[in-house]
């Protein structure tokens, strides 16, 4: 690109690379991004940090799919430019946010990234994702004006033409269209396809792709992020959502509301199982999963029993390939309690001997009256080879 003469060049290129051997680009195979399917949320705390930091993101697609010219265009719609949605109603209008822009990256190699990013306080931070998903919700119900579908297509086709107003942007954009598409004419392609977006167009890709249940959202701030409702699942949009958090010893905790039902069911889980024993410790995790009930430091095995069945409860030790711990279900009266018993059990557990000569006794019937189950068996052999 520029002021020279092309037979020149490629007849001193041909000089330099004709002794080169040709040989096929290798490109490094990727993994596919596994397909979401639960809204997922993560919060890190940092004491350093002032303000809060959000990101919100959704899987699209890549830059070979028609959905692209739609969700870019979406994207100029809710957070590009001073007019706007997200800038005029979250900054200008609410005061909820310091900055706000939203993106739709769609890389050649895999599923792209639709995404709002923010910075605020952190006081703000519940309302501030409220108002994002009333915007969304925008999307989804409302046809996007005619005045400002046309004046953000302007826009956007105007970004990829003013790009290559110099020389070095125009070798820029040759260059990259050809490494990511093969076709050095994509973006006249591109901006193209961005004139032809259409009201119905944004309305489609942002039911499709824009959707709660593949929406992660990202939290870095100072320590008032985790007292927020929208952190603590309390906002009145996160009732169902599955909130995670990290204790200071290292566990984490994964809490989802649901009200259709009054009960509640826990699970404790912890590194163990076959995949960690030798032939020397085999059947160990299994034996440490059922000794977590069978009595602790104030409780009998006998008073846990009588307690479980007089709630109504049911507590029940695993130990599979991976993992053992516990599991429990009770109703949502009887929670406090349970929720006591629960931890107890994981502790403080006492491991006395009577019953660990018990629980041993139990374990090896069971494991004869495995060999009569025809199934059992069969699955047995599967596995073991």
């Amino acid at each position: 690109v520029g002021d020279f003469d092309a037979q020149k060049v490629i007849a001193r290129l041909r000089e330099l690379l004709s002794n080169e051997p040709r040989a096929a680009a290798r490109k490094p195979v990727l993994p596919p991004e596994p397909i979401q399917v639960a809204e997922r949320r993560r919060v890190e705390i940092d004491e350093s940090l002032n303000r809060a930091y959000l990101f919100i993101g959704w899987p699209t697609v890549s830059l070979f799919s028609e959905d692209l010219y739609a969700l870019d265009v979406a994207a100029y719609i809710l957070g590009n430019g001073p007019s706007s949605r997200l800038i005029m109603k979250l900054r200008d209008e609410l005061g909820l946010v310091d900055g706000i822009t939203a993106m739709s990256y769609t890389p050649a190699y895999d599923a792209g990234i639709f995404g709002i990013r923010a910075v605020l306080d952190a006081a703000n931070l519940a309302r501030a994702e409220a108002a994002v998903t009333e915007e969304i919700a925008r999307l989804w119900s409302e046809p996007v004006p005619e005045d400002e579908l046309k004046k953000v297509i302007t826009q956007k086709a105007a970004e990829t033409i003013y790009a290559q107003e110099t020389i070095e942007g125009r070798a820029q954009i040759l260059g990259s269209d050809l490494l990511n598409t093969g076709n050095q004419d994509f973006s006249r392609i591109y901006v193209d396809g961005i004139r032809t977006v259409t009201a119905e167009d944004i309305k489609r890709v942002a039911l499709k792709y824009l959707r709660p249940a593949t929406k992660s959202t990202a939290v870095l701030g100072p320590p008032a992020v985790a007292d927020d409702g929208a952190v603590d699942g309390t906002a009145s949009e996160g009732a169902g959502k599955t909130v995670s958090k990290r204790l200071d010893n290292g566990l984490l905790v994964l809490v989802q509301e649901a009200h259709h039902s009054p009960t509640v069911s826990m699970l404790a889980g912890f590194k163990g199982g076959v995949r960690y024993e030798t032939e020397q410790t085999n059947g160990l995790s299994n034996l440490t999963a059922q000794m977590l009930v069978r009595g602790t430091q104030s409780r009998t095995y006998a008073q846990i029993a009588e307690a479980i069945d007089t709630m109504a409860a049911s507590i029940s030790p695993f130990s599979g390939r991976n993992t053992f711990g516990l599991q429990a279900q009770c109703t949502a009266d009887t929670v406090d309690e349970m929720l006591e018993i629960f931890a107890d059990c994981i502790i403080r557990p006492s491991f006395p001997p009577e019953e660990l000569i018990r629980q041993q006794q139990l374990v090896l019937s069971a494991i004869d009256a495995r060999e009569d189950d025809v199934d059992a068996v069969a699955m047995d052999l599967l596995t073991a080879n």
